[in-house]
């Protein structure tokens, strides 16, 4: 029986499924998978397509459906883009030479068990955490995490950024995992709202939220208000909590 354990605080949603001849198997069994795996090894539960239209959502006091505010965007941020050294063709040799040798590093990732690179490894506000689809030559860009005090931002979405505010980017409540779980704030269906469609370049953008310290989550009425395991952020409980996004995760198919 597939088991799920353990949880990147992430990313999570959505996207990495390994492709390609020379790539290792997905390991559904494995005690490491990240929301974006999840996505392939249970699709009952952890799939990125809408099962609904987000107009057909049941009402939880959702906010109204608008576009992106670009006032949403912070000033300071730096904008990541899918293009580039970060395209879907992106190596490390690229990253080195587009980036500089000294702000390349290269780690072991316990969570992903592999060799992982890192950019800006010494500077938490730029740090970016990359897994390959091919291990060997670090080629084929999977998934980039960015976690921590961050000054990245992913269409209108950096670290930080409250729950409130990222369903008005959207355009709509969306499904994520229970805080009490394996998977603890992981959004796993944005419900065919604005970041459910990739994103320019072709990548699929991923989140996960958290409580932070300080606030309260009465678990108990979140939990009876939800549906078959399935909290929307519209969830009066959560809302109260004000969940903040606390990873972004970002790849390809």
């Amino acid at each position: 029986m597939r088991t799920i354990s353990t949880w990147i605080a992430v990313t999570a949603l959505v996207i990495n499924v390994v492709t390609g001849a020379r790539a290792a198997p997905l390991d559904c069994n494995s005690t490491r998978l990240d929301a974006m795996q999840l996505t392939k090894c249970f699709p009952g539960r952890f799939d990125p397509r809408p099962r609904q239209p987000v107009e057909s959502v049941p009402s939880q006091n959702a906010a109204p459906t608008v576009p992106p505010e670009p006032a949403l965007v912070a000033k300071a941020a730096t904008p990541f883009r899918c293009e580039g050294p970060f395209g879907r063709d992106a190596s490390h040799a690229r990253l080195v030479a587009t980036f500089g040798a000294d702000n390349v590093a290269s780690e072991y990732d316990g969570l992903y068990d592999a060799e992982v690179t890192v950019i800006y490894p010494k500077d938490p506000k730029r740090r970016l955490k990359i897994l390959w689809k091919d291990q060997k030559t670090h080629r084929g860009l999977r998934t980039v995490r960015i976690a921590g005090p961050s000054s990245w931002i992913v269409a209108g979405v950096t670290v930080g950024t409250p729950l409130v505010t990222l369903e008005r980017l959207n355009g709509g409540p969306f499904r994520l995992v229970d805080f009490d779980g394996d998977f603890p704030g992981a959004i796993y269906d944005w419900m065919g709202g604005h970041l459910h469609a990739p994103l320019p370049g072709g990548c699929i953008f991923g989140a996960s939220v958290m409580i932070k310290k300080g606030n309260v989550l009465d678990l108990e009425a979140a939990r009876e208000a939800a549906r078959d395991g399935s909290w929307f952020s519209s969830n009066e409980s959560l809302r109260a909590a004000k969940p903040v996004v606390s990873e972004i995760s970002v790849g390809f198919e």
